[in-house]
């Protein structure tokens, strides 16, 4: 009918997966939370990026490949610039699974 949508808003952990952070970063742009944070040189700070209170259930970094349908390399780098998948970060499993998917 007219003035009526049909859309749906997809989880981005599963549709156009990028194993980003949800909070924001002591470092000056966007970063996947760091094992040692000492080591690192950054952490993760209790503020979501998309403004909202609790944003723990977009922490796409923390989902498995195996259950994301459609992958984005911007947060994990491109497969072509041999990327190595974050190491030393929570992303590091995630962005390494979809990278060996890459070449599979």
């Amino acid at each position: 009918p007219e003035g009526e949508h049909n859309e749906i808003e997809l989880d981005r952990c599963i549709y156009n997966q990028m194993a980003d952070n949800p909070r924001k970063s002591t470092h000056r742009f966007p970063r996947a939370t760091p094992l040692d944070p000492e080591k690192m040189g950054f952490s993760d700070t209790t503020k979501c990026r998309d403004g909202r209170e609790d944003c723990s259930d977009t922490d796409c970094q923390r989902v498995h490949p195996r259950d994301s349908v459609t992958a984005h390399f911007t947060f994990c780098h491109k497969p072509w610039d041999c990327s190595d998948g974050l190491p030393g970060t929570v992303a590091h499993e995630t962005c390494s699974v979809l990278l060996r998917e890459w070449y599979g």
